[in-house]
């Protein structure tokens, strides 16, 4: 299992670098922010487009004490709309030993604005996390605070 979790990150490393090698005499598009497209609670990502329409991403970010990443998709709409589709850590949960990190898919919408700010509407599945904080109240550790669910906000930079 754990081995496979390493296989995940490597990959998602070995595409983030792959995207950051320029085919064409471009400007690779990069990201700041928070939220589930930046790899956790804070980070970053680049893309590289496909076409007008389409951009492939991947990013690295903080999770509480771990790495996170996020790798996916943007369809644009328009200059501003896009949809996201993006695989990657999305939810935490404090333990004892620790915080555990967990993977899902993600699908959204943002804004990307002129000035370069992008706000987005995130759909998360967190159902390992639930999964994780269920087995630990049936073990009898109390929540006082639980994630915050599956609709999330993703704030960010562009440049």
């Amino acid at each position: 299992m754990k081995k496979m979790k390493k296989m995940k990150k490597i990959n998602a490393l070995v595409l983030a670098g792959m995207l950051s090698m320029p085919i064409y005499a471009e400007k690779i598009p990069i990201e700041t922010g928070i939220g589930v497209n930046y790899g956790g609670n804070i980070g970053a990502n680049i893309s590289k487009p496909i076409n007008s329409e389409i951009e492939l991403f991947a990013g690295a970010g903080i999770i509480g004490s771990k790495v996170g990443y996020t790798a996916g998709g943007r369809y644009y709409i328009n200059d501003s709309i896009r949809l996201i589709a993006n695989y990657g850590t999305n939810a935490s949960v404090g333990e004892i030993d620790g915080t555990t990190v967990f993977e899902g898919l993600n699908f959204g919408v943002d804004h990307l604005s002129t000035s370069g700010w992008t706000v987005g509407l995130m759909y998360s599945d967190t159902s390992k996390a639930e999964n994780r904080v269920e087995e630990l109240e049936r073990e009898g550790y109390i929540f006082t605070k639980q994630s915050s669910g599956k609709i999330k906000i993703s704030l960010g930079y562009r440049w």
